[in-house]
């Protein structure tokens, strides 16, 4: 039985930066060309809520339209707000609280960790990695 040949699939990745949120989408811009493209955040799910300006992903297109974005596997985010301690949550087993990030997402955080200080979240699972130093972020222009 012969078999029919298929064209490739036009499917192509470009490296974005994220830019802002506007409504439920957000913005990218491509690195080459800068160009903006508009994606719904539903193509991230439960990630959307990590995402903070100038985040290099990695977008694939479809015959030019957007289909799915992949972010960085961690990123480092503020806090902003905590839940407060309470004596004896060691002693209970209960050894983390709540914690808020810049971008209003809510992860669960040892107790050790206060407002201001700087955190790894892995973006695939939205788990606490580590606390880091805090880095000054640059602000890149895209002209």
């Amino acid at each position: 039985m012969p078999t029919k040949k298929r064209d490739p699939a036009n499917v192509e990745e470009k490296e974005q930066y994220y830019l802002y949120k506007k409504g439920s989408d957000l913005v990218f811009v491509d690195r080459s060309n800068h160009e903006q493209v508009t994606l719904s955040a539903q193509l991230l799910g439960d990630a959307a809520d990590l995402m903070t300006g100038n985040v290099l992903c990695r977008v694939a297109f479809f015959n030019q339209r957007p289909v799915d974005v992949m972010l960085p596997t961690y990123v480092q985010l503020e806090v902003t707000a905590t839940e407060p301690d309470v004596a004896g949550n060691t002693a209970a087993g209960n050894v983390t609280k709540k914690a808020t990030v810049e971008t209003g997402a809510v992860v669960d955080v040892p107790l050790f960790i206060r407002v201001g200080d700087t955190i790894e979240i892995d973006t695939r699972t939205h788990e606490y990695v580590e606390r880091v130093e805090r880095v000054e972020r640059v602000e890149r222009v895209v002209n």
